[in-house]
């Protein structure tokens, strides 16, 4: 009967481990390039999120897409943390703006809700996410963080995806743009080296013959 005991609470320990990518499973280094692992047939965006280790703890946090439709207005919790009884904030978001702004008809732009010493907040900007998530901890926060300048994955890249050095993940990523001619000064299309270092800091050379660089965050 013990030993019953003891498996059953090894199985639920196991079972309340959140690890929704696999890819987010290990950051130490590595010579060879890995596969993201991501599935293109759904959103993988929408899985990003799940994988957020904030650099300090928070009272409540919350990462939530703001959906503005031509009707109404409407919000999506992606992953949410600490006192959720404290949850509030999601009703009034703002109504445009975001860190990672996608959609032209429906726009969408993603906040962070942070409750802290019982002070609401919202995070909308690159660099407020950046200072969010503090140090980077699996290669999900890195593609998250390299979105927000518009640098995804290169679905043809067959596997070689990243890799991690000295701590710093060098992405394999393509320059897109999700809402035409709202950014300028990015060449889109081109296949990019995108290194994140550790503390967030993300520079991006082009992959081709003369390898010059072409964007630093």
């Amino acid at each position: 009967m013990r030993f019953l005991l003891i498996f059953i609470l090894i199985v639920a320990v196991s079972c309340k481990r959140d690890e929704p990518l696999a890819a987010a499973k290990n950051n130490s280094d590595t010579t060879a390039f890995r596969s993201f692992g991501y599935d293109y047939s759904n959103n993988y965006l929408e899985l990003l999120p799940k994988s957020i280790m904030p650099g300090k703890p928070y009272q409540y946090w919350a990462y939530v897409e703001h959906i503005n439709g031509y009707e109404k207005a409407s919000f999506e919790i992606f992953k949410e943390a600490g006192d959720t009884l404290l949850r509030r904030g999601t009703d009034s978001l703002p109504a445009s703006g975001g860190f990672f702004k996608r959609g032209q008809f429906t726009t969408r732009g993603d906040f962070i809700v942070v409750i802290e010493n019982d002070s609401l907040s919202y995070i909308s900007t690159d660099s407020g996410l950046r200072e969010f998530l503090g140090t980077i901890d699996n290669v999900n926060e890195a593609v998250l963080l390299a979105e927000t300048f518009h640098y995804g994955p290169d679905y043809e890249s067959g596997g070689n995806d990243y890799r991690i050095v000295n701590g710093a993940y060098e992405l394999n990523l393509i320059a897109f743009d999700p809402f035409p001619s709202c950014v300028g000064g990015i060449e889109y299309d081109t296949e990019k080296k995108v290194t994140v270092t550790k503390d967030g800091f993300i520079k991006a050379v082009s992959r081709e013959k003369n390898n010059t660089s072409t964007n630093t965050e």
